[in-house]
């Protein structure tokens, strides 16, 4: 859907006296290709352009989506174009084509689950695809299925960040800005950085073990230390005498 599709012109009539302004005369309006993708997304579209035109007759608005209606699509409304109802003819056939070719809730679900990836996209695109999959999944769900597409870097520097998830995602969007895409493990699906880091959660572990170590021995030589040079101070006097 572009904006080449759009024919709105003003066709104005002067009045015949000079200091008159022009008066607005006709309105004509040229409705863009039905978008089987994303029908509700089209009609939200074609909507706002029907109000520019100032087009609001239901009759008038259900030639225009006719007219744009490819042919391998009317044969998915035969139905109404062949019999259209008395009375709202243009929901009645902005119901069918959404209904026709929407995805259905399974579809959406299983394209957010398992297949939407963060791509060439931007965590901020890939943050509304997901949205507009996910009307009835729970905002923290949704936060969590968005950071198991990113980077694995992205995900350990947001995992210590506070914020909402929109800001989240414009920190994702600096932060990929500014890191060598190289240094980066892209996370291909929602397991797959799951071994990493377990792998670097075992060598915190053993990371923190080590220092622990260390720091038992350093306390256990001190307190020897300090043990000895009490005894040299008792031992040395005696030796003297």
């Amino acid at each position: 859907m572009t904006s080449e599709h759009k024919d709105v012109s003003l066709t104005t009539n002067p009045s015949t006296n000079d200091d008159s302004s022009p008066v607005v005369a006709r309105v004509s309006f040229k409705a863009p290709p039905f978008w089987k993708q994303n029908p509700k997304l089209y009609f939200a579209q074609i909507e706002s352009q029907l109000a520019i035109a100032g087009i609001t007759k239901d009759e008038t608005k259900y030639h225009h989506v006719v007219a744009a209606i490819e042919t391998d699509v009317i044969a998915q409304v035969s139905d109404i174009i062949l019999n259209p109802p008395e009375e709202l003819m243009y929901e009645a056939l902005k119901e069918r084509l959404i209904e026709q070719f929407a995805d259905s809730e399974t579809h959406r679900l299983k394209l957010l689950l398992q297949e939407l990836q963060l791509g060439g996209d931007r965590p901020t695109q890939l943050l509304c695809k997901m949205r507009d999959l996910s009307s009835k999944v729970p905002e923290d769900l949704l936060k969590n299925l968005w950071l198991q597409r990113l980077p694995t870097a992205v995900q350990q520097i947001l995992a210590v960040s506070t914020g909402d998830l929109e800001a989240l995602a414009k920190m994702a969007d600096k932060v990929l800005e500014v890191t060598d895409s190289s240094s980066i493990h892209l996370v291909e699906g929602p397991n797959s950085g799951c071994k990493d880091c377990h792998t670097l959660r075992r060598q915190i572990e053993e990371l923190s073990k080590s220092l622990r170590d260390l720091q038992d021995t350093r306390t256990k030589w001190r307190r020897q230390s300090r043990f000895m040079f009490f005894i040299y101070v008792l031992l040395v006097p005696l030796d003297h005498n």
